[in-house]
């Protein structure tokens, strides 16, 4: 994690939750420097064009939102920024829903304390940035397998393609490494 300070945004409509959220993070002037606070998501959005984040803090029931669906247009907005979900119940069903969605954490408003907060946020930076990371090194590692000349695949003990690169397709005379592995079953 950068040592600057970070800068949050809160998406949460009823006013003295959001004051209270960012007090609590505000509380943690070694960490933090700056946080703002939406009041509905369009607002949120509108924040997130136009100035960067390192995190966001949203209410999952926002009453101009759509609960799970808003993980999917913040995330649009900006992918590669961590959020952190708010809601009223404790369940770990629905955290788990959330999370899935592409939340880095669900937090019961009822146990929000500015010690627990901080930490979610920092560890949601952290597990974000070590994701980005992944993804960044496999994105490299599929551009450099996609674009050699030479043929290269891996499969099964048993002889099933499971991954082949563009010049092994070009060799069978396939366009694509997609209709290798749907024709080809057995490299025997």
């Amino acid at each position: 994690m950068d040592q600057a300070l970070l800068k949050i945004l809160v998406v949460e409509h009823d006013p003295a939750l959001g004051s209270a959220i960012r007090g609590m993070l505000e509380q943690a002037r070694e960490v933090v420097g700056q946080v703002e606070v939406a009041a509905t998501l369009p607002e949120g959005l509108w924040q997130l064009h136009h100035a960067t984040f390192d995190a966001v803090v949203m209410d999952l029931f926002l009453p101009d939102g759509a609960g799970l669906v808003n993980i999917d247009v913040v995330r649009s907005v900006v992918p590669r920024t961590p959020m952190l979900v708010i809601g009223s119940a404790d369940d770990e069903h629905l955290a788990a829903v959330t999370m899935h969605a592409g939340a880095q954490d669900y937090l019961v408003k009822s146990q929000l304390s500015p010690r627990w907060l901080l930490r979610a946020v920092r560890y949601a930076i952290e597990r974000n940035e070590a994701e980005l990371a992944l993804l960044d090194a496999e994105q490299q590692y599929r551009g450099l397998f996609d674009h050699l000349a030479e043929g290269i695949f891996r499969t099964t003990p048993d002889g099933r393609y499971l991954i082949v690169n563009a010049a092994l397709a070009r060799i069978y005379g396939y366009a694509t490494p997609e209709e290798v592995l749907e024709n080809i079953t057995d490299i025997g």
